[in-house]
């Protein structure tokens, strides 16, 4: 499984859209990530950074070594 789909299952297993995730990351400190940033991330069109990857674990309550493929779903 990709980063990209880690994350989608993530939104949903929390009732959460996309927008919603943007407005978490964003409330960190990451106001410059957009919503064109989490969709092709999402969609695996792009890479994330290991600070993105940080920040979004962040704002879902996961591991960052999760979203990644390291490590089982928490």
């Amino acid at each position: 499984m990709s980063v990209g789909s880690r994350i989608k299952s993530e939104v949903q297993a929390r009732d959460l859209t996309m927008p919603e995730l943007v407005k978490r990351v964003q409330a960190a400190g990451w106001e410059d990530f957009t919503q064109s940033t989490a969709s092709k991330i999402a969609s695996d069109r792009r890479s994330v950074t290991v600070e993105e990857c940080a920040a979004i674990a962040h704002a879902l309550g996961v591991s960052p070594s999760y979203l990644a493929g390291y490590s089982p779903r928490p």
